[in-house]
C-alpha cells in the first residue's frame, strides 16, 4: 500500500483546490492563518537561541492551544487584524465578488496580508504602538492595487506570484518592515505564507494509501507488462473480483475506511472547493471553527457531511481520477484512509484464498517460476487448497495483444 507521492504518476494526489466562500468562511480562513502564525512566532521566541529552519514551521503547529495565555494572544491578535482596513476590506471584497482563488492566488493573498497580520500579532504580544504607522502606510500603498489584481486573475500562474513576491519584498525592505534578523524575516514574511498555503490541503482529507491493480483491458497491454513487470520478466497476480470483502485484508488499527474503486479518466484534474471539503478533527469542532464567525453568525454555505461519509462519497471520486493519458492501464484501486501518515507505505496481509492464479511473463525465467511454484505449493498446503492455476503469457500475432493460457504442467492439482 503506497502513499500518493510513491506512485508513478507525478500528478498523483494533486487536487485542483480552489477557495470560494462567504464572509464567514474567509474570516475564519484568516483566523486559522493568524492562529498558525502566532504559534510560529511563539516557537521562534521559545527557540531564539537556535537556528530556526523552514521545516520547523510544521513543528510549531503542534503548540498546545489549551494554555489560556496563548488563546488570549490569538484572540487579541485576530481582533486587531479584523479592525485593520486591509483585512476587513479584503474579506468583504473576496465574498462580495465571489472570487474563486487557486493555490497561487491564495499564496499571493496571504503574502500581501502577512505584514498586516504579523504586526497585529506583534501589537498583541509586545504592545508595540509603532506598528500602527507601518500598517497604515502599507495599506495605503498596496490594498486597492492588490484587490483589483486578484479580480483580474493575473496571479493564477506561479510566475506571476513570484514576480509579485519580489516586488513586495522590495517594498517591505524599503519600508523597514523587515526586522534586524534577515533569516527570521525571510521565514516570517516570505516562507510562511507559501508553506501555510500548501499545508491547508492536509485539512481536506486524512492520509491515504493505495494498492493498484489492472483489469482485463490492461493485462493484455504490452506497455503495462513492460513498465510494471520488469520487461516481462515478472508475473501478474490474479485476485478474486471481491469488491465487497476487500480481498479479506487482515486489517491493522490504522483505518478510517477502506474501499475498492475503478479509476476514471478525464481531460483534467477535477476541481474541489476547500470550504466544502474540510474534514479533519471531529465534525462538530470543524463546524464550530469554520462555519460560524466570532459572533456566532452561521455561514451561508452548508458544511460538509461527517468526515468518513464525505471522504467515501465525495473526495474519493477526486482521488480515483487520473488524466486521460493513463486510460490504457484500466486501473482499479484498493484505498485505505489512515489516521497516521505513512511516508513509505505499509505492507498488509490478505487471505490466500483471494489469490486465484498467477500469470508468468513472456520472459519470466525458469528459476523464478520454480521458486514461485514452491511458495504457492506451500501456501496451498497451509490453507488446505487442492487447486491453483498457473498461466503463461504470450504475444498474439493476430490481435497484437499479450494473451495468456493455462499451463497444465505447472498448475497445482492435489488429490482430496
Amino acid at each position: 500500500m503506497s502513499p500518493p507521492e510513491k506512485l508513478n504518476d507525478p500528478m498523483e494526489g494533486i487536487l485542483d483546490i480552489i477557495w470560494n466562500g462567504d464572509e464567514v468562511l474567509w474570516e475564519n480562513l484568516f483566523k486559522h492563518y493568524t492562529e498558525c502564525l502566532v504559534k510560529f512566532c511563539l516557537f521562534i521566541q521559545l527557540n531564539k537561541d537556535d537556528e530556526i529552519k523552514l521545516e520547523q514551521i510544521s513543528t510549531s503547529y503542534n503548540i498546545n492551544l489549551e494554555y489560556v495565555e496563548i488563546k488570549k494572544i490569538i484572540e487579541n491578535s485576530f481582533n486587531l487584524i479584523l479592525k485593520t482596513e486591509y483585512v476587513d476590506k479584503t474579506i468583504k471584497y473576496l465574498a462580495h465578488n465571489k472570487l474563486k482563488l487557486n493555490i497561487n492566488e491564495l499564496k499571493f493573498l496571504f503574502y500581501s496580508c502577512n505584514p498586516i497580520i504579523y504586526y497585529s500579532i506583534d501589537n498583541a504580544i509586545n504592545n508595540n504602538k509603532q506598528n500602527a504607522k507601518i500598517i497604515n502606510d502599507y495599506t495605503n500603498s498596496h490594498l486597492n492595487k492588490s484587490l483589483e489584481k486578484l479580480k483580474t486573475g493575473v496571479y493564477k500562474q506561479d510566475y506571476s506570484t513570484k514576480f509579485t513576491k519580489n516586488r513586495l519584498k522590495n517594498t517591505l525592505t524599503n519600508s523597514s518592515i523587515y526586522s534586524n534578523e534577515p533569516n527570521l524575516s525571510k521565514l516570517i514574511f516570505e516562507d510562511f505564507p507559501d508553506f501555510h498555503s500548501e499545508n491547508l490541503k492536509n485539512l481536506i482529507h486524512p492520509s491515504w494509501i493505495a494498492a493498484c491493480f489492472t483489469g482485463e483491458k490492461g493485462i493484455v497491454d504490452s506497455a503495462l507488462w513492460g513498465n510494471y513487470s520488469d520487461k516481462h520478466e515478472g508475473v501478474a497476480l490474479i485476485f478474486k473480483n471481491d469488491f465487497h470483502n476487500n480481498l479479506n485484508i487482515i486489517n491493522p488499527d490504522i483505518t478510517v475506511f477502506k474501499s475498492w474503486r475503478k479509476m476514471t479518466y478525464s481531460k483534467k484534474i477535477p476541481e474541489i472547493n476547500f470550504f466544502d471539503s474540510i474534514s479533519t478533527g471531529s465534525h462538530k469542532d470543524m463546524i464550530n471553527y469554520w462555519f460560524y464567525d466570532k459572533n456566532k453568525n452561521p455561514s451561508k454555505t452548508p458544511p460538509p457531511e461527517p468526515r468518513d461519509y464525505y471522504f467515501l462519497i465525495h473526495l474519493i471520486d477526486k482521488l480515483i481520477t487520473k488524466t486521460k493519458h493513463w486510460k490504457y492501464e484500466d486501473e482499479y484501486r484498493f484505498l485505505i484512509a489512515s489516521r497516521k501518515k505513512s511516508k513509505d507505505g505499509i505492507k498488509l496481509k490478505y487471505e490466500f484464498s483471494s489469490l486465484i492464479g498467477i500469470i508468468f511473463g513472456i520472459n519470466t525465467s525458469d528459476k523464478d517460476k520454480q521458486s514461485i511454484i514452491e511458495i504457492i505449493d506451500k501456501k496451498c498446503n497451509e490453507n488446505n487448497l487442492l487447486y491453483f492455476p498457473f498461466y503463461q503469457a504470450y504475444y498474439d500475432r493476430e490481435s497484437g495483444d499479450i494473451l495468456y493460457q493455462q499451463d497444465p504442467f505447472l498448475t497445482i492439482e492435489k488429490n482430496p
